[in-house]
């Protein structure tokens, strides 16, 4: 996996058919696989790519369905939470916008704050 095209991976796994990539790498992160580099940076340059919405929300899902599925002595329940941190941080991070009061607010939320 190290030698891959990151560009092209990533590309891969935010694309339409992205869904057996997304669960490669969200199984190498949850066996603590080096591999790929840290979680996060990696997760942040997927959600540079087109598709993110779709990605993360695929990545989540096989995420949750693979911990529910594993060994109760798995070490996964353990990791999940944290990939399931970085995920959600880098897809939200780059749609946050400040809100009149100084809060983070979804851009283009109907939401008025506070």
């Amino acid at each position: 996996m190290a030698r891959l095209d990151r560009p092209a991976l990533l590309q891969t796994a935010a694309g339409p058919g992205g869904i057996p990539t997304l669960g490669k790498i969200m199984l190498s992160f949850l066996n603590g696989s080096e591999a790929l580099g840290p979680a996060p940076a990696l997760l942040t340059e997927l959600a540079a790519q087109d598709g993110v919405p779709q990605a993360v929300s695929k990545l989540l899902s096989r995420l949750a369905q693979a911990v529910i599925r594993c060994e109760e002595t798995s070490p996964w329940p353990e990791r999940a939470p944290a990939l399931s941190r970085c995920a959600l941080e880098a897809h939200w991070s780059p749609l946050l916008s400040p809100a009149r009061d100084g809060s983070p607010t979804p851009t283009g939320s109907t939401m008025p704050p506070g």
